[in-house]
C-alpha cells in the first residue's frame, strides 16, 4: 500500500464521537478526520480509545465526502514518520491532560459558586 502524501495537525478531537479535523500543512481547508479511516487496527483502538491529542503529526490521502456535501475528508490516515503516538504521548503530555481536566472540574464549580452568588446580590438589590 502506498504511503498517503499529505501531510498537517490535528487541531481538535471528540474521542466519544471519534472524530475531529486536521489542519493539512498544504494550506487547504481543513479535513474531517474519523478513526475508521484509520487501517493500522492496532493505531485504530488506541485512537479509538485514547483519541488523537491536539498537535498530532499525521499523514494522510484526501477524498471528497461520501455525500458529496461538507468537508474533504482525511483518509488512510497514519501517525507521520517519526512521529509515533510514543513520542506524541510523552509523560509531559499526559501531565498536561490531567490538570486540564482538574482545572475544567475547578473552573466548573467556580463558576457555579460565581453564579449563585451573583443571584442573592441580584436579589438583595431589588428589594
Amino acid at each position: 500500500m502506498p504511503q498517503p502524501k499529505d501531510k498537517g495537525v490535528v487541531n481538535t478531537w471528540n474521542t466519544d464521537k471519534q472524530f475531529g479535523f486536521v489542519s493539512c500543512d498544504n494550506a487547504r481547508e481543513d479535513l474531517f478526520l474519523h478513526a475508521e479511516n484509520v487501517p493500522n487496527m492496532k493505531l485504530r483502538e488506541e485512537i479509538k480509545t485514547r483519541g488523537f491529542s491536539r498537535g498530532d503529526r499525521i499523514r494522510f490521502d484526501i477524498e471528497p465526502p461520501v455525500t458529496g456535501r461538507g468537508k474533504m475528508v482525511a483518509m488512510n490516515v497514519e501517525m507521520d514518520k517519526g512521529q509515533g503516538r510514543s513520542a506524541s504521548r510523552g509523560g509531559r503530555s499526559r501531565s498536561r491532560r490531567r490538570s486540564d481536566d482538574r482545572n475544567r472540574s475547578r473552573r466548573s464549580r467556580g463558576r457555579s459558586d460565581s453564579r449563585s452568588r451573583g443571584r442573592d446580590r441580584s436579589r438583595e438589590r431589588r428589594r
